[in-house]
């Protein structure tokens, strides 16, 4: 069984509870490395100024969100021990289907996690990829509560 490193353990620190179940559900049986989760308002305007972040900093969900937790993490998948690695055109074929099937099992955790939120609390929760914007955050996952949701 995986189990997540020091600076994971540190980076989940501040997540929405979910995120970390989800998470927590994909590590049994996936190795991944979390590499941020909340951060502070000046951390988001420093990445805005690097260039690692494309979003208006105040909007970021890894900001601290009105129920005291950040509803977004990077995620990194790891294989033979070793992170995946990408650039800022992407990754080579082998790295895709590699990042596609780590997807994946994130997506399926996350569906099974969120029908059990939806029988037991009512709330209606999805992820959303940061590999499907322009420009591609590839490795940003963020929570996204849906309308009518408790």
């Amino acid at each position: 069984m995986n189990r997540w490193s020091k600076n994971s353990m540190a980076a989940i620190e501040g997540i929405h509870p979910h995120l970390k179940q989800i998470l927590n559900g994909v590590l049994i049986d996936h190795d991944c490395a979390v590499l941020s989760g909340l951060r502070s308002l000046e951390e988001e305007q420093e990445n805005e100024k690097k260039g690692v972040s494309w979003i208006d900093p105040v909007k970021s969900k890894h900001l601290k969100q009105v129920d005291g937790f950040a509803w977004a993490v990077d995620v990194v998948p790891c294989f033979n021990h070793q992170r995946l690695i990408t650039t800022k055109t992407g990754f080579g074929l082998r790295e895709a289907g590699l990042f596609g099937f780590f997807l994946a099992k994130v997506d399926e955790e996350a569906r099974r996690y969120f029908a059990g939120q939806r029988l037991i609390n009512r709330e209606k929760w999805h992820l959303r990829f940061g590999m499907f914007w322009t420009p591609q955050d590839w490795f940003h996952i963020e929570l996204v509560q849906e309308k009518g949701a408790s």
